[in-house]
């Protein structure tokens, strides 16, 4: 056993190092510093480390548990610190504060804490308390689960999150939550703070507390350390009374070094009620006790310990833009951070001050430190540890050094190590480990002061809301229209406001093409080879073109029409409008290009017949329109999988040659141009188009659907929800009150008020929303009433759905509440309809797809403004039509048909190309 007097250890120490002169620096003998110790091992796993310091009649017991906030499970943050707290507020056979009984023995240097990795109970007494002190820390290790109830966990909740309002209350302390937060994934045992989260410690249980106190306050994951008065056999003895008999506690698992490494560097900026900004420079590090830890200690004393510092000779002495700087190492178990902050004088600058510690950063990255520097932070790192050393309990003390390297080190005179790692430091060992963790991966985190704000002082009138003005003036430019030499139609909505131009190349095509000398699936293929290739530039150098450019092309095709849509600024128009020439007038097709587009569309096809929406739409149009109208094909255009795959170049090349034509386009533009440049643009470029024979396309009208009172259902195994689409066709686009009809729908279904999802969603909660639309065509168009619900409310849904729907024209027509607001919300939400070019574009493509006047759009909201009730009401009578409602599903058939039967309509089940399966007959 080693009994050595503290001024022993001192002047041992002291005679190890030579006076400094003018030229050197003391050196040192890390052999010299020795805090001698006994250390024993109870049967039960606690570990007593004991030191001898006579030179008072004190002693310290410093006991620290091997659990910090990294062993706490995601949800249960701050754990480890709370049970801290209570852990104070007493035991089964000392049912009251603890501080009361240590201050009542003159007890000194008293507390606890929490780190990421330990939890520790410290305190200095007189050698005639020791007695006391071990039996209350041996109580609460061994005799707490029967103190602690609600009302206690209750007190210290409320405790620790006060002390995480103080805490956070400070300046800059927000700062560590961002921090932690962004070098460590949420995953990572560091990857939130000590305090926790305010959600978790509310979410704190007595059952929480009590397994946490079970998992972790064993005897064997406890080192005792006892420093001071007293031999280490009788501390021993002591300590064996006391402890002897608490259970060692369960096995834990250890997590092992985790530095995350991140690649790049990132920054993030935050407001705080500080009097100047700050700047943080963090990285992650190694761990605690490496010995690249140590070199990295000495790095931060290099940059900023001292006036002669880097970072403070050169940012506060020298320049004078920084009050202060700092540079430290956080060292934790399983990793580390190194910091730097400085921060910003009053008058300067966040940008001064961050490219001044730039600078010396990269400069202290080529060059390393000088060798005078790495003997000056030496010297004072040795110093100061001596200075420590002169206290036996606290922070910093002996009892705090051997109980530190017992639990991370392994054993209480790790520190022996790298005190010699730390005397045998190079400049090049700094040097070089630098450049490892600081060339990259740096977050830097900015910190500026809260700006002070004023209040006018005076209130406005808050005993109702202020009066919308209701007079809008939706602006809609006139129409211009031209015909170029070879028959194609110009339409030109001049704007002068914007710096953009949109160019849409209508073709009277579309998906529906496909039944009038096509394959199905063709259009969509057909219009997406376009951009794939001309015969000068490849569908990559078309896309690098475009980008230069600053401009977007892409070819589509919708049910009616085919689509090349060219949206680009003013200055590069002419060079845009020679790649969309290209593009129309000289496509390639290439073979490979089209084999892989062709895949694409097949594997979309295979994922419409799985995806429950889809799978609905793609047989309903031939359910409601007929297998050989135009529009019995599926809603996407997509086509049918077997036929798709049977397509060719060829085919691409013949709807090419067939449809895209000057006699069957019509271009609209909108944006800043007259139509005399535009048409002298548009004849240099397309003028030597040839017109061609186009097919005529003939939407004949469909008297009968025969999906009436019926609902066909596609099975869906297993399916959590049931895709409801209910409808019928009603009359095409613009010939009837299309104002009235938008009125009649947003109160049907249309908005979020509306009636259905008011009701399916809001009062029934049995979907995520509810609605109505039409599907607007040249043809007869689509009514739809659509909603996704439970599976077990499939039946209720399809009843409140006709409930509705009756109602609407029945006993609960639209109310002149519902009227005038949906009204109103129609007029003011057209102040910012057309903002945009791309908008008015869309919107003159309706005028030509649909015949519509010149001026629809523009006396559009002076017909709104005129509608009244009635005339909405009427509509509807007319729109909606619940007799006529066909429903189509897709569901789990096996849970639903047996409900769907009872509502009296016949239940016919088909596959995902819309073949029967087999028919419920209605009971």
């Amino acid at each position: 056993m080693k009994r050595v007097l503290f001024f022993t250890l001192l002047l041992s120490f002291l005679g190890s190092f030579t006076p400094l002169t003018a030229q050197e620096y003391p050196t040192y003998d890390p052999n010299a510093i020795d805090v001698p110790f006994t250390k024993f091992t109870l049967p039960n796993g606690l570990r007593l480390i004991v030191h001898e310091d006579h030179k008072a009649p004190i002693v310290a017991v410093n006991i620290w548990y091997h659990v910090g906030s990294k062993n706490e499970k995601p949800g249960k943050s701050g754990f480890a610190h709370l049970f801290e707290h209570l852990m104070f507020n007493g035991s089964e056979n000392y049912n009251t504060d603890y501080f009361q009984a240590l201050e009542a023995i003159g007890a000194t240097d008293l507390n606890g804490t929490t780190s990421n990795d330990r939890t520790n109970y410290f305190q200095n007494v007189p050698v005639g308390a020791l007695d006391q002190v071990l039996w209350l820390e041996s109580d609460r290790m061994g005799h707490l689960l029967g103190a602690i109830d609600q009302a206690k966990l209750d007190e210290q909740r409320g405790v620790v999150q006060n002390e995480k309002r103080q805490g956070e209350n400070q300046p800059y302390a927000l700062g560590y939550d961002i921090v932690q937060k962004e070098m460590y994934p949420p995953y990572h045992p560091y990857g939130h703070t000590v305090i926790g989260e305010m959600a978790d410690l509310n979410a704190a249980s007595l059952t929480d507390v009590q397994e946490w106190f079970k998992a972790y306050y064993g005897a064997a994951n406890a080192a005792l350390v006892i420093a001071g008065d007293i031999t280490p056999e009788a501390a021993y003895e002591k300590v064996l009374k006391y402890f002897g008999n608490i259970p060692a506690g369960p096995t834990i698992a250890r997590p092992r070094l985790n530095v995350p490494k991140r690649f790049g560097d990132t920054r993030a900026e935050y407001q705080d009620r500080v009097p100047q900004s700050q700047i943080s420079m963090v990285w992650n590090t190694t761990q605690w006790g490496s010995q690249e830890s140590v070199w990295l200690d000495l790095l931060s004393d290099v940059l900023a310990s001292g006036k002669n510092s880097r970072l403070y000779k050169k940012l506060v002495y020298e320049k004078q833009i920084s009050p202060s700087a700092y540079a430290y190492v956080d060292h934790m178990e399983i990793a580390g951070n190194f910091y730097i902050q400085a921060d910003v004088k009053p008058g300067k600058t966040v940008a001064e001050v961050e490219a001044a510690v730039q600078e010396i950063l990269e400069e202290f990255l080529a060059k390393g430190p000088s060798e005078e520097e790495v003997k000056r932070v030496k010297a004072s790192y040795f110093a100061n540890r001596l200075k420590g050393l002169e206290r036996i309990g606290g922070f910093g003390g002996k009892s705090d050094l051997l109980a530190e390297n017992e639990v991370f080190g392994g054993s209480p005179d790790y520190y022996k190590k790298m005190l010699r790692w730390y005397n045998e430091t190079t400049a090049k060992n700094i040097h070089d480990v630098a450049k490892k963790y600081l060339s990259d991966g740096r977050f830097t985190l900015v910190c500026n002061p809260f700006p002070e704000y004023t209040v006018t002082g005076t209130e406005a009138d808050r005993s109702k809301a202020p009066d919308v003005d209701k007079k809008v003036s939706a602006q809609f430019p006139d129409l211009q229209r031209a015909t170029l030499k070879n028959g194609m139609k110009v339409v030109l909505a001049q704007r002068a406001e914007s710096p953009t131009i949109v160019s849409s190349m209508m073709f009277d095509a579309g998906y529906c093409s496909d039944k009038f000398g096509g394959k199905s699936g063709l259009a969509s293929l057909s219009m997406k080879m376009l951009s794939e290739g001309t015969k000068s530039l490849t569908s990559l150098q078309i896309s690098e073109k475009l980008q230069i450019l600053g401009a977007n092309l892409y070819a589509n095709s919708d049910l009616d029409y085919s689509y090349v849509t060219l949206n680009t600024l003013k200055q590069s128009l002419d060079p845009s409008l020679d790649m969309m020439a290209d593009i129309v007038l000289n496509p390639s097709f290439p073979d490979a290009d089209f084999k892989r587009l062709q895949d694409l569309q097949v594997n979309q096809i295979a994922n419409e017949k799985k995806e429950p929406q889809s799978m609905v739409m793609r047989v309903m149009p031939e359910l409601l329109y007929g297998k050989d109208h135009p529009y019995g094909i599926p809603m996407s255009g997509s086509g049918e999988e077997d036929i798709v795959k049977t397509l060719t170049v060829n085919d691409v090349r013949e709807f090419h040659q067939r449809w895209l034509r000057p006699n069957n386009a019509t271009i609209v533009v909108s944006g800043n141009i007259t139509m005399p440049e535009l048409i002298e643009k548009l004849e240099k470029r397309f003028g030597t188009w040839q017109k061609g024979d186009v097919p005529k396309k003939v939407i004949p009208e469909v008297k009968s659907t025969g999906t009436s009172n019926k609902i066909f259902l596609i099975d869906r195994p297993e399916s959590e929800q049931t895709m409801i689409v209910s409808g019928y066709l009603t009359k095409p686009y613009g010939q009837m009150d299309e104002a009235a009809i938008e009125q009649m729908n947003n109160v049907l279904g249309g908005d979020f008020t509306s009636r259905i999802n008011m009701n399916i969603r809001e009062d029934k909660h049995w979907s995520y929303g509810a609605g109505s639309f039409i599907q607007n065509t040249r043809g007869q168009r689509p009514y739809m009433v659509y909603t996704s619900v439970q599976t077990d409310k499939t039946k209720e849904s399809v009843q409140e759905i006709i409930k509705e729907v009756n109602a609407f024209v029945g006993e609960k027509q639209m109310t002149q509440a519902e009227f005038d607001k949906t009204k109103q919300n129609t007029v003011l939400g057209m102040s910012g309809m057309w903002e945009t070019n791309a908008a008015v574009n869309g919107s003159v493509r309706n005028i030509v797809k649909y015949g519509l006047k010149d001026d629809y759009w523009k006396t559009y909201s002076e017909r709104v403004q005129k509608l009244g009730l009635k005339d909405v009401q009427n509509v509807a009578k007319t729109i909606v039509q619940p007799n006529n409602l066909g429903w189509f599903m897709s569901a789990d058939a096996e849970k639903t048909v047996p409900g769907l039967q009872t509502l009296g309509m016949e239940v016919i089940q088909i596959d995902a190309n819309g073949k029967v399966v087999s028919k419920k007959v209605k009971p």
